[in-house]
């Protein structure tokens, strides 16, 4: 309890202290596809603005920029070479396929049964570029049941999360690449989740997920995504570096271009 009480007072000073900070990420996934998101992280009283060397290649494109928006609910994410933006909720970036099927509306119904999410708080773990770090655990277990022109597919989803997070970094600098092993994009499963973590939480210094997907016992996907963090700096940022800058034309997301594209059939 001590050793807690000490995180969450560590916490709460570096919220208060005044400063920007700069780090640089990376995300490795292996396993259905094999990806690397990395780039740079900037943020400073409350904006975030992410310039991704490498994306993913569908929603993120290589050297493109994101910016956090709505309070960090969404992102506009620039394209400097053509000048253009689209807009992209959080939701949407981190709960992938679930989320995109929610959006489908009537052409696809989602919905989670058997829901079971375990946290766990697993103590002091190693240093991680210079900051203490605990290791936080969790585990969540969900049938998703996909309902497509009234033929229902049932499939059993098994997540488990490892985070390494500090106290010594305000949690509101976390980039959404951080938030991606704890998010599903199912609001249900998220606020289980949010709820078991209760009084642990921090700025994920590293995070391995691993995500399996299973029909009838036999397992149809399986991915294990590795983020990590480094080369932090504190300093203060330009307010103009989380702007929108002037000339940029606004385009479709390709969550909004693939939806369009399935209407016209």
């Amino acid at each position: 309890m001590t050793r807690i009480l000490a995180f969450l007072a560590a916490a709460a000073v570096a919220v208060s202290a005044h400063a920007g900070l700069t780090y640089s990420f990376q995300s490795v996934s292996t396993g259905m596809r094999d990806t690397t998101i990395a780039g740079t992280a900037s943020a400073d009283q409350g904006k975030m603005r992410l310039d991704v060397t490498r994306g993913d290649g569908a929603v993120l494109m290589d050297n493109t920029v994101a910016l956090s928006i709505n309070g960090g609910r969404g992102l506009q994410i620039l394209d400097p070479a053509a000048k253009t933006y689209y807009d992209v909720d959080l939701d949407q970036l981190l709960g992938g396929v679930s989320a995109l099927m929610q959006k489908l509306g009537g052409l696809v119904t989602i919905s989670v049964r058997n829901v079971k999410v375990n946290t766990r708080d697993a103590g002091d773990a190693a240093a991680i570029e210079g900051y203490p770090t605990r290791r936080v655990l969790v585990d969540s277990d969900y049938d998703l049941v996909l309902d497509a022109f009234g033929q229902k597919t049932t499939i059993h989803v098994t997540t488990n999360v490892q985070s390494w997070v500090t106290a010594a970094l305000p949690a509101e600098m976390t980039s959404v690449f951080q938030l991606s092993g704890a998010k599903t994009g199912i609001a249900d499963i998220d606020k289980l989740v949010q709820a078991q973590m209760g009084n642990v939480n921090g700025f994920p210094l590293k995070q391995i997920t691993t995500f399996h997907a299973a029909q009838g016992g036999t397992e149809m996907a399986s991915t294990t995504t590795t983020t990590t963090v480094s080369g932090i700096q504190k300093k203060d940022i330009d307010a103009a570096q989380f702007e929108l800058p002037a000339g940029y034309t606004k385009t479709d997301s390709p969550f909004d271009a693939l939806l369009k594209n399935l209407s016209r059939r």
